[in-house]
């Protein structure tokens, strides 16, 4: 018989977690969530020790969170030791304002009433609402109020960007000095919308662009001043960053804002965001540089260090209580330098006093250029308006962007007012300009603040209000205006019922999409009047006694794909048999909770969400 075999049998200890290196045991931690850390320090001492170690905690808090308030000094902890920092009560501090911003979303979502309370409730809490809204921003598809949820997040979110934006044009109005980049990238946070748009991330990719020039110039610091402009100046070009492509889109809406133009492969721009960004990038450099206040064209000037030349000669002591040695570039048009001697000859060309010289071939101070970017994106949204408005198979492939096609132009109108206003009061000009200003702007700027931001009425009181004296016609207006957009924001609407003779004629139904008979533009019906209620002088004006049913007939309150809202007669709606397009649905969401496919005769319908106002529809 054979021998069985051998089996050999090895005993091993048990052994504990708790007797593993502190370092293993954290890394191990690592990877359990907030939630299970939080149970696991229950189960014994050593466990709660561990679940409680500061960089376990900061872990969490960089992982969870990209966007965090200037309070807390994030970017500064992160250089510090751990210890020095609660990590884990500043993580459930985030948590606890993600809930808070979750309550007060779904509030707007279910009611019509409060929204502007809401909204004030969540931008309260600047950046740290960002991620929570973004989230909601990207709501899936399948959610039954996702247009809704969207929607509002979007307003939120961009609410919470304007006032950021509002912010530092107030710090310019005041003296203080944000940096060019951060003035110019404020209109950026008016038109971006959901995207993520911080002054961070312009900066961000500013440093990169910092960090490939780098590399590719390794021997830059020991160029001369005007040969370190030169390579710069070069770099830009080589890199895209050239202008227009086509100057037939040189007056293009988002050609005009830096932040874009970053984002964009292109870097298509007209010369001033080109020229700001040459500046921000040599000032990170080490240069000193800055935007000149020329008419018609924007330029460079780099100025030599103090008690050197541009060709880092040092300049004689008799020499140094001068102007610095100055040299005029053109990054939008070409690497060479611009000598003053073709500056002075084109200004004597355009009629401009010689005693005025001085001040237009000086740098730009930052309120000016400010200015010239609100009267630029004015003029470009004032093209816009003369011809249809801009679709996206309108615009050169080049100047496409994977997010949006062009800002929206709402956005961009109510940037260039605000910066206006804010940055209005020069140290320059007398008080009686500045009035007359602020006294110009006025009604601009509260009929588009009504008719499309009712939402922003906190920061009209906080910023606009002090900007005119307390007894001037213009703070009594506003005044009034901003309280009765906040008892509107709170009334309960009126109740619009199909239970009557009248209603029973009305045909089509809130949610139902539609293309006008006679415009072709497509809508949807957001209201209805069992006839036409608008006033005489409008009636006459749109030919209603020329309609076939004349003004006896229904009427609707619809929303088009352009964000417009009209008041349509019911023998010009024809029902759509097909999904709105992608404008619609981003629109929608002030309304609808969702697009249903099965809803409706056949095509589809938006889903309401007026049932406080249209309960039966």
């Amino acid at each position: 018989m054979a021998d069985a075999p051998k089996v050999l049998v090895i005993r091993l200890n048990p052994i504990s977690i708790s007797n593993l290196p502190n370092e293993i045991i954290q890394h191990i931690l690592s990877f359990l969530s907030p939630e299970c850390l939080r149970a696991l320090q229950l189960t014994s001492r050593a466990y709660k020790a561990h679940s409680n170690e500061p960089l376990l905690w900061r872990g969490h808090c960089k992982g969870t969170y990209k966007y965090w308030h200037p309070q807390h000094c994030f970017s500064r902890r992160l250089q510090s030791p751990a210890g020095q920092t609660d990590w884990k009560e500043l993580f459930y501090l985030r948590k606890r304002r993600d809930r808070q911003v979750r309550d007060a979303m779904d509030r707007m979502v279910d009611s019509m009433r409060s929204r502007t309370v809401q909204i004030e409730v969540i931008a309260q809490f600047m950046n740290d609402a960002k991620d929570e809204l973004l989230r909601h921003c990207h709501t899936d598809d399948s959610a039954e109020d996702v247009l809704a949820r969207r929607y509002w997040a979007r307003k939120a979110l961009t609410c919470i960007n304007r006032r950021d934006a509002i912010q530092t044009w107030a710090d310019v109005r005041d003296g203080l000095c944000p940096s060019l980049e951060r003035a110019l990238n404020s209109f950026d946070l008016f038109v971006l919308g959901a995207e993520a748009a911080t002054h961070e991330d312009t900066g961000a990719r500013l440093d990169e662009q910092v960090q490939i020039f780098r590399r590719e110039t390794p021997l830059f610091e020991e160029l001369t001043t005007r040969k370190k402009a030169f390579a710069l100046v070069e770099f830009m070009r080589s890199h895209d960053f050239e202008g227009m492509a086509d100057e037939a889109y040189y007056g293009a809406l988002r050609t005009n804002f830096i932040g874009i133009a970053m984002k964009d492969p292109k870097h298509q721009t007209i010369p001033l965001i080109t020229v700001a960004i040459f500046c921000a990038l040599a000032q990170r450099l080490g240069l000193d540089a800055t935007p000149c206040g020329y008419p018609w064209h924007v330029y460079a000037i780099v100025d030599a260090p103090f008690g050197t030349s541009l060709d880092g000669a040092p300049l004689h002591t008799s020499d140094t209580s001068s102007d610095p040695d100055r040299m005029y570039l053109d990054p939008y048009r070409t690497t060479e330098e611009v000598s003053i001697s073709d500056l002075r000859a084109q200004l004597s060309c355009m009629g401009v006093p010689t005693d005025d010289y001085d001040s237009f071939l000086a740098p730009a101070s930052l309120r000016e250029i400010i200015f010239r970017t609100a009267r630029n994106i004015i003029g470009a949204v004032d093209r816009i308006q003369v011809t249809p408005r801009q679709r996206r198979e309108d615009i050169p492939g080049d100047l496409l962007l994977p997010f949006r096609a062009l800002p929206d132009i709402d956005d961009a109108y109510y940037a260039s007012l605000w910066s206006m206003l804010l940055a209005a009061a020069g140290e320059n000009e007398s008080s009686d300009t500045t009035a007359t200003r602020l006294r110009h702007y006025f009604s601009f700027m509260v009929e588009h603040f009504e008719i499309h931001f009712p939402e922003d009425v906190k920061l009209f009181e906080d910023f606009m209000l002090p900007l005119y004296a307390s007894d001037s016609p213009q703070h009594s207006d506003l005044t009034l205006l901003c309280r009765t957009l906040r008892h509107r924001d709170v009334a309960p609407r009126k109740l619009v019922r199909r239970d009557t003779f009248e209603s029973d004629a009305v045909r089509f139904r809130v949610g139902t999409l539609f293309k006008h008979k006679r415009y072709g533009y497509v809508g949807v019906v957001r209201g209805w009047d069992t006839q036409c209620e608008a006033g005489d002088v409008w009636m006459a004006q749109m030919g209603v006694e020329r309609l076939e049913r004349g003004g006896a007939q229904s009427f609707y309150h619809v929303l088009v794909e352009d964000k417009s809202v009209r008041y349509v007669a019911e023998e010009n709606i024809l029902p759509v048999m097909e999904r709105p397009t992608g404008e619609l649905m981003e629109i929608a969401g002030k309304y609808f909770r969702r697009w249903d496919d099965k809803e409706g005769a056949g095509g589809g319908r938006f889903v309401s969400n007026l049932r406080e106002e249209y309960p039966d529809d």
